[in-house]
């Protein structure tokens, strides 16, 4: 286990708010699947030109095929204290004709859990994962945004945000005519805009994310 995953375990096990019984009875999600569903961003908070492409949900399972490692990923979602409930995605596209401004594309993934514990853990295992799989970065420290992450490639940005029990995956990618810098500071801009939405429709900001998250 890599030591990063052992501080991070020890962080989400101070979450907890009951101890060992609440590991072994997972608390009740903050959100049900319709409430989590009703938090995506809406069109009119993305960038003009936006279609939504692909609605649905994800199991621990189809979750765990997508990492590196999908044993351990699976291993990982089922352990006791992530507490993790459900998933949640959307993709939109680029209509037809829209300028190279407008991203490509957009996936916004949400992951409910039970408690804040759990999320926390998740939260660096999942930003890892992705980095690894596709040749990507982790651009920040975690021990100085413990509720959120970057990992970015070429022409794409991924912000993580943790929102008590619940896990953001905000991933922006830039239309390939849009040179390098332009779309690197694209994406990192409309990832930041789509996970304030987000923020915004459950009823906090990030001004206050960053607050409790020192």
């Amino acid at each position: 286990m890599r030591v990063w995953r052992i501080l991070v375990l020890v962080a989400s096990l101070l979450l907890l708010p009951t101890g060992l019984a609440q590991a072994i009875v997972p608390p009740t999600p903050s959100r049900t699947l319709p409430e989590l569903q009703a938090i995506f961003p809406s069109l009119m908070q993305l960038p003009p030109g936006m279609v939504m492409q692909e609605t649905g949900g994800r199991t621990a399972e189809e979750i765990a095929a997508t990492f590196p490692d999908p044993a351990d990923a699976a291993n990982a979602l089922s352990l006791q204290m992530t507490d993790w409930q459900y998933n949640s995605y959307r993709v939109y596209v680029a209509q037809t004709g829209a300028t190279q401004d407008t991203p490509a594309r957009i996936e916004v993934s949400l992951h409910q859990f039970s408690s804040a514990g759990g999320a926390a853990y998740m939260l660096p295992y999942f930003a890892d994962g992705r980095a690894d799989l596709l040749g990507q970065r982790v651009q920040s420290p975690w021990v100085s945004g413990p509720c959120t992450g970057w990992v970015v490639g070429t022409g794409e940005s991924t912000l993580y945000v943790r929102i008590n029990d619940l896990l953001v995956r905000a991933t922006v990618v830039a239309q390939p005519s849009l040179p390098s810098p332009e779309a690197y500071y694209l994406t990192l801009q409309v990832a930041n805009n789509v996970v304030a939405a987000v923020l915004a429709n459950a009823g906090t900001s990030r001004q206050f994310l960053d607050q409790t998250c020192q």
